[in-house]
């Protein structure tokens, strides 16, 4: 065996390298004549702002250069340990820096010792700067203090997210991944990941394949936002919204994933779309041609029924050919378009408006019909609702009323005989025009008055 630096040194050789190796500066404090001295190597002499060789003075003068807050605590650990031989301390306190015109921290160590021959006991020390492992010790406490708060914000998040490096390694997520999958911890997270989804996504391509896409895709552009279909491990399935951002590392980039659970929103959507389907439904069994306007005067929709009045393909082409299936100009001779848009507005102010109106089909047959229009509330807005009755079978019904009527008045004036009606409150309510020729009258009304 070779031999080793501490058999070839004195011990006192060892000691004096260990104390340079570790900066240390060594100082002894003693009484004389009733005051107290410290005597420093040129290590403590530098510590404590001096020239760096070996220095006697008076301690409460080197005290001068300490925190002023620290100086009465200094003197009581120094005095303290003054009165208890074999006894060791250990304090930290702030002197004054020229060189960096700032306080810096300092540790001292220090051992109540009795020399021999000697009446009073002596304290020897050493001392370090510490500010530097102070800053460190403080910047490693911050960061823990700031990662932990990132920890805790991360894992307080409600969407589930998880963190992948640049070979495609799934690294970390937060509590809300675990949760949303029904596991025991992340680290099951991480190491079933793969299972957490289907072997196939809904549009039949491989769960695997298309996540490398998609990562790829994220750490090329910056970010990437699709539906992707998880599962339970018990294979229960849970539609999701992916959103990956890529984000700066150190020298490099990570991806951060977040998984949005739309189980919810598909429920509510499913539900919306079997309520607007029933809705449909409804309408296109009413017997009435009904269409809606917004508040732009577009006729938005129509039931099946309008298609079915006017023997139309769809509803596409009653919305697009609407104003086709009116004349130009309506009975009264004032223009569709005019009054169309004068009874709707008229809708949107009063709530409700009835009307007669001729429409026509394409191939210009009259369709007679009667209007109610009526203002609905639609989200934050309004529409109305345009309901059509195809007067048609009404007008015929009417038109032969009339026409029986007219031949019952004809027969009646062309009876020989005076006859005139009384109803029940003995009101002689008509007469026939031989009652006028009889009594020699100018008209039918003469008579009755």
């Amino acid at each position: 065996m070779s031999t080793t630096l501490l058999q070839q040194f004195s011990r006192q050789d060892a000691l004096e390298t260990v104390i340079g190796c570790a900066h240390l500066g060594v100082w002894e404090i003693f009484t004389e004549n009733g005051e107290y001295l410290i005597q420093m190597d040129g290590q403590s002499s530098a510590i404590f702002g001096m020239p760096n060789r070996e220095h006697t003075l008076d301690f409460f003068q080197l005290l001068e250069a300490c925190y002023p807050e620290d100086r009465a605590r200094i003197i009581a650990e120094m005095q303290g340990l003054m009165q208890q031989p074999g006894e060791k301390k250990v304090i930290e306190y702030r002197i004054w820096s020229e060189a960096t015109k700032s306080w810096r921290w300092i540790r001292s160590c220090g051992q109540c010792l009795v020399p021999q021959g000697a009446s009073q006991p002596h304290i020897l020390g050493s001392s370090q700067d510490i500010q530097d492992s102070l800053a460190f010790r403080s910047f490693l406490q911050q960061m823990d203090e700031a990662n932990e708060r990132t920890q805790i914000m991360l894992d307080a998040t409600p969407l589930c997210s998880n963190f992948w490096d640049e070979n495609f390694n799934n690294i970390d997520c937060n509590q809300a991944a675990v949760l949303l999958f029904d596991l025991h911890n992340k680290q099951e997270y991480l190491d079933k990941f793969d299972q957490l989804s289907p072997e196939f996504q809904p549009d039949g391509q491989p769960s695997g394949e298309k996540a490398m896409k998609y990562i790829t895709e994220a750490f090329e552009k910056g970010r990437v936002v699709f539906e992707w279909m998880h599962q339970k491990l018990n294979g229960e399935p849970i539609p999701s919204e992916i959103t990956l951002v890529r984000v700066k590392r150190g020298d490099g980039h990570i991806v951060l994933g977040y998984t949005r659970d739309l189980r919810e929103y598909k429920r509510m959507m499913a539900a919306t779309q079997e309520a607007n389907e029933r809705a449909q439904i409804m309408l296109d069994a009413t017997p009435l041609c009904c269409n809606l306007w917004d508040e732009n005067f577009n006729n938005i929709d129509c039931n099946q029924e309008a298609v079915n009045l006017f023997d139309l393909k769809s509803k596409q082409e009653y919305l697009d050919r609407f104003f086709q299936l009116s004349p130009e100009f309506q009975p009264c001779g004032r223009s569709t378009a005019e009054m169309a848009q004068e009874n709707i507005a008229t809708a949107f102010r009063e709530g409700r408006v009835v009307f007669e109106w001729m429409h026509q089909k394409l191939s210009g047959e009259p369709i007679p019909s009667e209007i109610t229009l009526v203002r609905v509330k639609r989200g934050d807005h309004y529409i109305v609702a345009g309901y059509t009755r195809d007067l048609r079978e009404y007008k015929r019904m009417m038109a032969a009323t009339q026409e029986a009527n007219e031949r019952t008045q004809i027969m009646l004036d062309a009876t020989p005989l005076c006859c005139n009606l009384w109803d029940d409150n003995f009101n002689n309510i008509d007469c026939n025009q031989e009652a006028v020729n009889l009594f020699d009258l100018k008209s039918k009304q003469e008579y009755l008055d």
